[in-house]
Formats: structure tokens, sequence, C-alpha cells
């Protein structure tokens, strides 16, 4: 059995509500203690994360949470090619994340992606959130960006919902609670964004890789509303 890092009160709450959403296809709390492998507590799925590279586990991330902290050099999470997390374009998906940037630089939050096909959640350069949706980079690709940017060194709550609908205004960013300004960065639609990938947090196809602390990391199938992201911020 894994050896988990004890957890505060907030980050207990968080759990129990998490766990109970019908939505929740996978969570992982990012905890263990060591030993090379992270656990999903979702027991749909139990998609169980191998660790690559050497990153470390520490209270960093905030106060009540224990994350994994990625050097942004080959750290990154495996999740395998799970049916469970392919996501079409007609498909709901939301995404909330417990993290705490390093660096000002491409960061991949968590992806199932293969070349230029796929789904992403993750960082730019800027330190602005991301979200694609694409079948091929540029020319069939949906892709919204927040206006406002992270601040290195500080913990955010950040999240991401879409219904299915294809347009980028379906996507809707979240920070700490409250719907977060974003953009239409491109807002085109064809073909499949299924890849024949493997799912990853902390990385896109093994680049990208996030620079930083990761707290939590949970997957609905299904659009989340704002209470939601309110109430898990509380």
């Amino acid at each position: 059995m894994p050896t988990f890092n004890g957890v505060g009160s907030r980050a207990a709450a968080l759990y129990r509500d998490l766990i109970r959403d019908p939505n929740l296809v996978a969570l992982w709390m990012m905890n263990e203690a060591g030993g090379g492998t992270i656990y999903d507590h979702c027991i749909k799925n139990r998609l169980t994360g191998t660790v690559t590279g050497n990153p470390t586990y520490s209270k960093a991330i905030a106060t009540h949470f224990y994350g994994l902290d990625l050097d942004g050099t080959g750290d990154y999470v495996d999740l395998g090619d799970v049916a469970a997390l392919d996501f079409q374009w007609t498909d709901a998906l939301s995404i909330l994340a417990l993290i705490d940037p390093n660096v000002s630089a491409d960061n991949c939050i968590v992806s199932k992606h293969s070349g230029f096909r796929g789904w992403e959640f993750s960082m730019n350069s800027s330190r602005q959130l991301v979200v694609q949706l694409t079948n091929a980079d540029t020319t069939s690709e949906t892709v919204v960006t927040s206006t406002g940017a992270l601040t290195n060194g500080t913990d955010a709550l950040v999240g991401m919902s879409y219904g299915g609908a294809g347009a980028a205004s379906d996507i809707i960013l979240y920070k700490d609670g409250a719907a977060y300004a974003d953009t239409d960065t491109t807002n085109n639609r064809s073909g499949t964004i299924i890849a024949a990938g493997n799912a990853q947090i902390g990385a896109r196809a093994g680049s990208a890789n996030f620079n930083g602390d990761i707290g939590l990391v949970a997957i609905f199938n299904a659009k989340m509303t704002a209470m939601d992201f309110r109430r898990w911020a509380w």
C-alpha cells in the first residue's frame, strides 16, 4: 500500500466533495510520499499514474496541501493511453487543478495528446491559462487563453469547463472559484480530437514539462457549474 502524507482539514473537505461527484472521471491528490506511483481515487476507472523523472513530494504547494514538485526538465506523471480520458469535440469536459508555477514557460498541467491531436489544459510563457482542443495544429483547433496571468510562487486553484458545443465560447476558465476572463484565440473544428497517445499530468506527450508544484488534478465528464468552482475554492 502507498504511504500518504497527511493533509489539513481544507484538503480533506475538498477531497470529500470531489470524490462524491457523480461526474468525476479521475482524481489524483498527488500526495503520495514516494514510490513512483500516483493513485486515482475515483473508483470508476482507477487510472494509476507512473512518475517519470525525479520530482519530489513537498508541502510547498499550499498551507494544507502536499504536492508533486516538478522541475520542468522531464518530470511528469504518465497515465497511459486510456479510453476514459478520450474526449471528442461533442463531449463535455471539466478540469480542476491546484498548481504553483515556478517559471514563465510553456507548462502543461494535464493533457492527452499525440502529435498535434488531443486536448490539454496548460499555462503559456506569459503564465496565462490555455485550453486547446486540437485536430491539427492551427488548421483545426479550438483555443481559449486567459487574459490574466498567474503569479510565480503563488498557488492557484484553476479550472476549465466545456459543454461539448464545439465553440470556443463554450469554454469557461476559472481561478480560485471565480470565472477567469479569457479570449478566443482560435475557433475551428473538424475531424477528431481523440488521440492515440498517453494522458499525462505535467506534460504534453513528454514535452512542455511543468515547472512548479501540482497538488491536485480532477477530471469530470460534464460541464461543471460556476457554483461548483466557487464551492471548491472555499
